[in-house]
């Protein structure tokens, strides 16, 4: 299985889900999630650390509409990703829903 049908299975099972759930639940499964990458939106940052297999299949998959991105609460993504995002640039705290 990709990394992409990966995540749009998780996805939909889950229903909404935060990156670091995504990112956990993946490098669980044995994909290489972590890296050096930062997924951005203007000059805010979506989600830092990725692989470029993560940020590569996060873009085509919501570029392709299989996922989207929804915002959601900065406390959200604290208590349900497992690590604290630590970052000079401000971030947008957001899921992926299926679309």
């Amino acid at each position: 299985m990709t990394l992409a049908q990966f995540i749009v299975d998780y996805v939909r099972k889950h229903r909404s889900v935060t990156f670091g759930e995504v990112q956990e639940a993946g490098r669980d499964a044995g994909y290489t999630m972590h890296g050096r990458l930062e997924l951005a939106c203007g000059k805010a940052y979506l989600w830092s650390c990725m692989s470029p297999e993560f940020a590569v299949a996060v873009h085509n998959l919501v570029s392709s509409r299989q996922v989207r991105i929804v915002r959601t609460t900065r406390l959200d993504c604290l208590v349900s990703s497992p690590r604290i995002l630590i970052s000079e640039q401000p971030w947008i705290p957001c899921r992926l829903e299926a679309s």
